[in-house]
């Protein structure tokens, strides 16, 4: 028995297959392009157009119920705004991962992991290259092993991650510093956190500070600073807040928060700039802060009175680098004005620290324990009591 050739109606010819990544981007456009017809449908289709089958409110005027139809649409004009602002200050605050694949070890210098808590509760990550290795306890013996050594924390800019201060970790470390590099929130185990450009990562900065003076081979009184463009920001708050800190080194500071909006939250389109106010306010109400807190102007009196070396030459937001010039230039600046204290005098403030109760029997109430003061006066102190 004969078999009837049977042809397959679901046949296609592979030449006029269209490609699925067409197909993908094809229905992509067709998604947004329906949801933006919706929208123009509920908001102002009735408005101009006349549906037979729907019930007419024959009430008032034709020009009455016209200016009612608008003012009803008009009420989402608010909610739409909102929507649009929470979504400039969201993106905003929350930018992409920086790739991380290098660490101190990639400039020839040991490190030590190290995990921080900031003030808030927020979980923060670092590197500790302390001072002492083979190669400096065979040159100097042990008395390297009883010395302490001025430090400096290092914090990176808005969008980057601690791998942007890497130049400086090896220079530092050849110059006699203990270097903390730190991650600012939004980075590693506090990703989900949003960045505040300067005002909240102080107090990453400043558990940075509290994390060095616990350490036993570092001078607490001669702690620095160093930030690019956020970090020197944040940098600049955490002086405010602990007047310890003995230098600082600001990058590119943010200079006030009129250039975070033109550049990083609010639109950059012209027609589009009455929102910028509105980021402001939903900014400053979703992260509790004063957004004018990081103009650098405020911080006039800090600059006067502490060594502060600022790098503020033109450049772009994005385009701040840490070249060879400006890293023998820090490393100089540092060398001049980041030195640790005498022995003698180190000598002097521990034992202060320890014979407080005998020689003031008692703190002072409201007084820092244990009591912060001078060197001269330790000295002077010392003398006296016949140390």
């Amino acid at each position: 028995m004969m078999k009837r050739p049977v042809m397959n109606p679901s046949y296609l010819d592979e030449d006029h297959k269209p490609s699925p990544r067409k197909q993908s981007r094809w229905r992509a456009v067709q998604t947004v392009l329906k949801f933006v017809w919706r929208i123009v449908r509920v908001l102002f289709m009735d408005v101009f157009r006349r549906n037979k089958s729907k019930i007419k409110d024959e009430t008032g005027t034709p020009t009455s119920r016209f200016l009612k139809a608008v003012l009803y649409r008009l009420m989402f004009v608010p909610t739409v705004v909102a929507v649009l602002v929470c979504v400039f200050v969201v993106t905003a605050t929350h930018p992409k991962a920086a790739v991380g694949l290098l660490d101190p070890s990639s400039q020839g210098v040991y490190y030590d992991p190290v995990d921080l808590l900031a003030l808030d509760g927020t979980k923060l990550e670092g590197w500790i290259v302390p001072v002492l290795d083979a190669r400096k306890v065979l040159a100097q013996g042990n008395d390297i092993l009883h010395k302490r050594h001025p430090a400096i924390v290092l914090v990176h800019d808005f969008g980057a991650n601690r791998q942007q201060v890497l130049p400086l970790v090896a220079p530092l470390h050849d110059a006699g510093y203990v270097v903390l590099a730190i991650n600012l929130r939004g980075r590693g185990p506090s990703a989900g956190v949003g960045c505040t450009f300067g005002l909240n990562e102080s107090q990453d900065v400043l558990a940075g500070v509290e994390l060095l003076r616990r350490r036993n081979f570092v001078d607490p009184d001669s702690i620095g600073v160093l930030g690019i463009g956020t970090g020197a920001t944040a940098a600049l708050i955490a002086a405010e807040h602990d007047p310890r800190i003995a230098a600082l080194v600001l990058d590119h500071p943010v200079r006030q928060f009129q250039d975070v909006l033109q550049h990083r939250i609010g639109p950059k389109q012209p027609w589009l700039t009455w929102v910028r106010p509105f980021c402001k306010w939903a900014f400053e109400i979703a992260y509790k802060v004063d957004a004018d807190d990081v103009n650098v102007s405020r911080f006039a009196g800090i600059m006067r009175n502490k060594p502060v070396l600022m790098l503020d030459e033109p450049a772009e937001l994005a385009a701040i680098e840490m070249t060879p010039t400006r890293v023998k230039q820090v490393v100089q600046y540092l060398r001049k004005n980041l030195v640790a204290r005498p022995r003698a005098t180190a000598s002097l403030l521990q034992r202060e620290a320890v014979g407080a109760i005998r020689i003031d029997e008692a703190a002072t109430p409201g007084e820092s324990w244990p009591p912060q003061r001078s060197a001269v006066d330790l000295v002077q102190r010392a003398k006296n009591a016949g140390w």
